[in-house]
């Protein structure tokens, strides 16, 4: 088990047990609704991904970079919360762990770079970088497992993209 993650494994697999229990919507319907559920929360935390590698290009003081990892990391813990809600269905457990645990260490990466940054500690900074990327090419691994997006749900995440990157 990951830290911070003691629970996920068992929520999912406690979900998991009671869907096959109950039976509920056709596995086919519950899949694609979940997969298209799934890449849109992929494509955001991607998004933010990129968002604050033209950030820490653009701003060069130590506290607006720290304020920025700050909201970076907000958005991938709330992201995180809002997927550990959705049971996903049985056949994509694993690869609903994988999101989470991607989420949860851009969030760790994150706070790691604010922290840097407000003390000025490099090497934290370093490691922080570090962790983002790796945790960005998990999420990547992620949406290419759940399959190329489709041209409308891509539509459907680029206005909201282009919203957030206006309100920021």
């Amino acid at each position: 088990m990951r830290n911070g993650q003691p629970f996920a494994a068992l929520r999912a697999g406690l979900a998991g047990l009671a869907r096959r229990f109950r039976g509920g919507a056709s596995p086919d319907h519950a899949e694609q609704t979940y997969r298209r559920q799934v890449r849109a929360y992929l494509l955001r935390a991607l998004a933010a991904y990129d968002r604050w590698l033209g950030v820490s290009r653009d701003l060069g003081a130590p506290d607006q970079l720290a304020n920025a990892a700050s909201v970076h990391r907000w958005e991938y813990l709330s992201w995180h919360e809002q997927l550990a809600g959705v049971t996903p269905p049985a056949a994509l457990e694993r690869l609903h762990l994988q999101v989470l645990y991607g989420l949860h260490d851009a969030a760790r990466a994150s706070q790691r770079l604010a922290l840097g940054y407000r003390a000025t500690t490099y090497a934290s900074v370093c490691e922080g970088q570090a962790l983002l990327s790796d945790a960005a090419d998990s999420l990547r691994r992620s949406l290419q497992a759940f399959g190329r997006a489709d041209a409308a749900q891509e539509s459907e995440v680029a206005p909201a993209a282009a919203m957030e990157q206006r309100a920021s």
